[in-house]
């Protein structure tokens, strides 16, 4: 941030306005701050820049998306119908060190299939149901020993 000759800065970050669940830190008179350990998952972070003068503290507020480390499935389109029993799921490479998928009949279930994708960015699946049902995929991520997933439905193949 520009300097503005403050006799001290402190800088908040939570996950609602005027909150500091995140970060708070006082900044000296520092310009710039390196704050480690941020979400990722893509959540609306608000931060607000206080600048003290004379004992009194004026602040200004500034929301940002946090990045989002969780892959996302790119084919087949998420909310489709399903052509067949067997289908080659993708999705983009956001550099995690593992994808796992879970397929079911329910949100977080695992019923119908579950396999370790280790790095790879697509998986065949070849024991989806045939029955018109709704699927739930949930694709996970692996970044440094934690989890970022995102869930989709599909509607199984109905020959």
């Amino acid at each position: 941030w520009n300097d503005t000759g403050a006799d001290q800065y402190w800088m908040w970050i939570g996950t609602s306005q005027g909150d500091y669940d995140v970060y708070s830190g006082n900044q000296g008179t520092n310009t710039s701050a390196v704050v480690t350990e941020l979400p990722a998952g893509g959540e609306t972070l608000h931060v607000r820049l206080m600048s003290k003068f004379y004992g009194e503290w004026l602040s200004n507020d500034y929301t940002y998306t946090a990045c989002d480390l969780a892959a996302e499935i790119s084919a087949p389109t998420p909310g489709s119908a399903l052509s067949s029993t067997s289908v080659t799921f993708t999705w983009n490479d956001t550099g995690a060190d593992q994808y796992w998928m879970w397929i079911g009949t329910s949100l977080g279930a695992y019923d119908v299939y579950s396999a370790n994708q280790e790095t790879n960015t697509s998986a065949v699946v070849a024991v989806l149901p045939a029955g018109g049902e709704t699927l739930y995929v949930r694709l996970m991520s692996k970044f440094y020993g934690e989890w970022f997933s995102n869930d989709y439905t599909y509607t199984a193949y109905n020959p």
